[in-house]
């Protein structure tokens, strides 16, 4: 998505001042990052042998994934120590849980649409992961309750968030559940969100926003 003009600020997450009011919007695309990581084992053996074009890929990949947690956590860990308030729309919970629920079962499949299509037709498959997912899911719990009751997820029922959020979605064609966010994070006039998203910056950037993205 290009876009014509944008009007707010790219803060990278290292070397800024706090976000206005000390309050900060969370995108999902945040909260995943910090969550999930690569596992280091996969990279070593990787680097350790000689690799073919694919594993190349691979590679990079992983390594790319791993900046991402990386760079995640310690503004996460930033968040925390300088006592930052965090809100986001409710419905960052379902969207976490679709993504541990899926991140789990693609380890196996290896495909996101392979594994859609292998959870639609058995449904069953899913009960082997439960207790993985539900790991991720505790630490994503843990890490809100590091923030000391300084975390406020937003129902989006207000007539302002929705109409913010039809307005996002038919300017920019964004998906129904980032236009959501955008919607919930417009509607209540605060300027400040944390994107680990490239289409969702470019729209807060348009809209004016304050947006904490990744180095």
């Amino acid at each position: 998505m290009k876009l014509e003009s944008n009007k707010g600020q790219l803060k990278h997450l290292k070397g800024h001042t706090l976000p206005k009011d000390k309050i900060i919007f969370w995108d999902t695309s945040f909260v995943i990052d910090v969550l999930l990581s690569p596992t280091i084992d996969r990279i070593e053996e990787l680097k350790a042998k000689d690799i073919n074009d694919d594993e190349k890929k691979e590679l990079h990949n992983l390594q790319f994934t791993m900046h991402r947690h990386n760079v995640a956590v310690d503004f996460l860990k930033e968040l925390i120590k300088e006592n930052i308030n965090v809100a986001f729309s409710s419905i960052l919970f379902h969207e976490v849980y679709f993504a541990l629920k899926y991140n789990e079962l693609d380890k196996v499949y290896k495909d996101r649409e392979i594994t859609r299509k292998k959870l639609y037709e058995n449904p069953k498959i899913l009960a082997n992961h439960i207790d993985n997912i539900m790991t991720n899911w505790n630490l994503f719990m843990g890490l809100l309750s590091k923030f000391k009751g300084r975390v406020f997820p937003i129902t989006p029922s207000e007539p302002n968030i929705i109409k913010e959020t039809l307005r996002i979605c038919s300017t920019y064609g964004l998906h129904p559940s980032d236009s959501i966010h955008m919607g919930t994070i417009l509607a209540g006039g605060k300027k400040d969100v944390v994107v680990f998203d490239n289409v969702f910056k470019d729209v807060a950037l348009a809209e004016g926003l304050n947006v904490w993205y990744k180095v």
